[in-house]
């Protein structure tokens, strides 16, 4: 009997283009971010933040905090980025 109404509700759902197995995918959205950007000297800028996420995986809620900081010197000859985050490190020079 369980097999007569699985075989009525899939040929249902192939019909209205719907999966009987589907199912949500895992989302990824900030709860909350700010950043702090200043030019203290001609030729120098700095760049700070952080962000909240919440990640939604199967029925938990997981909570992370990413943090960030870039800083730039530029000069009549040279261009210097550098950046750090939780995860990464970046060092870019343009000479």
């Amino acid at each position: 009997m369980a097999q007569f109404f699985d075989d009525i509700l899939r040929d249902a759902n192939g019909h209205t283009g719907t999966d009987d197995f589907w199912a949500p995918p895992n989302t990824k959205f900030d709860l909350w971010s700010f950043s702090l950007k200043a030019a203290p000297k001609k030729g120098m800028n700095i760049e700070s933040g952080q962000t909240n996420q919440v990640d939604q995986k199967d029925d938990k809620q997981v909570f992370s905090t990413k943090t960030w900081t870039k800083f730039g010197f530029t000069n009549d000859k040279y261009k210097l980025k550098y950046g750090f985050a939780v995860e990464s490190e970046k060092f870019a020079a343009n000479i």
